[in-house]
């Protein structure tokens, strides 16, 4: 079962005025947006560089190890473009 983590509206969190403290519910919502910003980024090179947009029902195996290639392909793109190619003899 896959547990989904949305954000709320920061609109619909309510903090007194009068509070001092730490609003910890806004700091769990930056934490989800934090995560959620780390993995947009590969998403959009497995889809737009490598043409991955539909989802071909290979068997499982053969998906998963699918997306493991395009993920790995997707974070030398990443190394590459930040100037590490030496990290990886890409250069």
């Amino acid at each position: 079962m896959v547990e989904l983590r949305t954000n709320v509206r920061p609109s619909s969190i309510k903090v007194p005025d009068s509070y001092q403290g730490i609003n910890w519910d806004k700091q769990i919502e930056n934490r989800k947006s934090s995560t959620r910003a780390r993995v947009e980024h590969p998403y959009l090179i497995v889809k737009n560089q490598f043409g991955y947009r539909k989802t071909v029902y290979r068997g499982i195996k053969k998906n998963l190890n699918r997306f493991y290639m395009l993920f790995a392909s997707a974070n030398l793109v990443m190394c590459y473009r930040a100037g590490r190619a030496k990290d990886f003899c890409m250069a």
